[in-house]
């Protein structure tokens, strides 16, 4: 019996690196979660549902980032986000201070002062609040 050749062309409308990202099972599988979740899902949440070790899931999640089907940042889904709907100060600024997490957990991280993520997420919370009651 001759061995058959293996296939040349990519499915129709991805690319030879988006096809190769996605040939593996579990590289498609948190594709179509990913894909499926609108606001997209953490590294945990993706390791229960694939059943896989998180540290997987990172390494599955760089392959696809490196093939452009996945975001590191979550920045496509904050993009398509209809902010419009944000008229009251209170709200904007709200959204400013979730804005400012990256750059709260950057700052410990330099200054070895994991007590900051805490002071930053007990003010956050105490804004809320205060957003939550006056609405």
């Amino acid at each position: 019996m001759t061995p058959v050749p293996p296939a040349t062309e990519n499915p129709p409308g991805l690319s030879s690196q988006e096809a190769k990202a996605l040939a593996h099972p579990s590289r498609a599988g948190i594709a179509e979660a990913l894909g499926g979740s609108p606001i997209g899902m953490t590294v945990s949440e993706l390791a229960d549902r694939m059943g896989l070790h998180p540290n997987a899931i990172r390494q599955h999640l760089s392959v696809l980032q490196q093939a452009g089907i996945a975001d590191a940042t979550g920045e496509a889904a904050l993009k398509a986000a209809d902010l419009s709907l944000l008229t009251a100060a209170r709200e904007l600024s709200l959204l400013q201070r979730l804005g400012e997490y990256p750059e709260a957990i950057e700052q410990a991280s330099r200054e070895f002062a994991p007590h900051q993520v805490a002071f930053y997420l007990r003010e956050l919370a105490g804004e809320f609040h205060s957003y939550y009651n006056a609405e």
